[in-house]
């Protein structure tokens, strides 16, 4: 089967599965055939994995692996290593006679659509579907089909994490749980988190709103940080040792550029090839990257709410923070877990404040619709 040929099936597939559900399927099927198309015969089948990230290499061999060996009886690398709520999907359909990185690609396009049939469900209680903003908020508008055209992870982490945090299903939130280890483990301790801390959280902000937002942001953040150096020691083993820079103005400055989208002003330029310029050149088609977290932040601050689901992202996303700005790779990409639900926040909190359904009401109806 020609590789044009599958890229024909597959958004027939997706199509015909995701239209009723989410208004313009076939545009983002068919832009995503397009530019998985230009992006094969333009690099070929051994440069399209090294195009943007080769990440897509190692997810190409993964999968192969996979597909010749079968599941591993070594759980510890397939935990870690394997990603396998990302890569097996793509193994059964390379199974079926699909290409290994297209079907990792479909695999990232599937994830999209979902994520934005979870939020189209939330804005049908709200009323805002059919406004062309809110669908470019909550789907990430061309980053979230730029990464669905790539054999990346990114999509899969953004479909579980929104999952995560929408069903208050217990069952579900734990399997959904064990997919996104696999792909992240410290994503999984950041949901975890943030579920458990909410509850405080929510308490604190009644008396003090200001006062909570400031903890939720700092305390899981510290938590985070410590998080990382228990699981580098965990790992790596060696002696153990706290970052002593936790807290100074460096790791202040890149915790809040990620609150406002621009990380990558505080990158190490020895960790990117692309210079100031061209970074910022590459968020003018991108800017929703900037976009939504400076929206959500602004929210946080100036639209006081007690919803829990609102106390629940930031406190996992808080910690997140802290294990990613220690890293040496803290770029954009660490926020697209959770840029629907920032958008689903803003909207639903900010832009609308004069719903009459609290933003957990809608949670629970969208839940017992679905």
């Amino acid at each position: 089967m020609s590789y044009f040929f599958q890229v024909l099936v597959l958004v027939v597939i997706a199509s015909t599965f995701f239209g009723p559900h989410l208004r313009h399927t076939w545009w983002y099927c068919s832009i995503w055939a397009v530019v998985v198309l230009i992006i094969r015969f333009r690099y070929g089948t051994s440069g399209e994995v090294l195009f943007y990230s080769n990440d897509q290499r190692y997810h190409s061999v993964v999968t192969s692996a996979l597909v010749e060996l079968g599941l591993s009886n070594d759980w510890n690398y397939m935990m870690r290593s394997g990603r396998l709520a990302y890569t097996l999907p793509a193994a059964l359909l390379h199974w079926v006679g699909f290409d290994t990185v297209l079907g990792l690609k479909f695999v990232s396009l599937l994830c999209l659509l979902g994520t934005g049939v979870l939020a189209t469900r939330m804005l049908n209680e709200s009323g805002t579907d059919d406004k062309v903003l809110f669908r470019y908020l909550l789907l990430l508008g061309p980053v979230g089909l730029f990464f669905s055209t790539l054999a990346l992870r990114e999509t899969s982490m953004l479909f579980l994490t929104t999952f995560f945090f929408l069903t208050q299903r217990p069952v579900i939130r734990a399997f959904v749980l064990l997919a996104v280890t696999t792909l992240r483990p410290h994503l999984a301790v950041a949901l975890m988190v943030g579920l458990l801390l909410a509850p405080l959280a929510q308490f604190v902000a009644r008396r003090l709103y200001y006062l909570a937002v400031a903890v939720v942001l700092f305390v899981p953040a510290t938590l985070g940080n410590a998080g990382y150096s228990v699981g580098r020691w965990a790992i790596d083993g060696g002696d153990f040792s706290l970052d002593s820079k936790w807290l100074s103005s460096e790791a202040l400055t890149r915790i809040f550029s990620n609150l406002i989208g621009v990380q990558f002003l505080t990158a190490d330029s020895s960790t990117t090839e692309l210079n100031f310029a061209d970074l910022m050149l590459a968020r003018i088609p991108f800017f929703e990257t900037i976009l939504i977290p400076i929206l959500f932040s602004m929210t946080m601050l100036l639209a006081p709410r007690l919803s829990i689901l609102r106390w629940q992202i930031f406190a996992a996303f808080s910690f997140y923070l802290g294990l990613v700005t220690v890293t040496d790779f803290n770029s954009f990409r660490q926020n697209v877990p959770f840029m629907t639900l920032f958008g689903l926040l803003v909207v639903t909190e900010a832009l609308l404040p004069s719903q009459s359904l609290t933003r957990d009401e809608m949670v629970q109806r969208v839940e017992t619709s679905s």
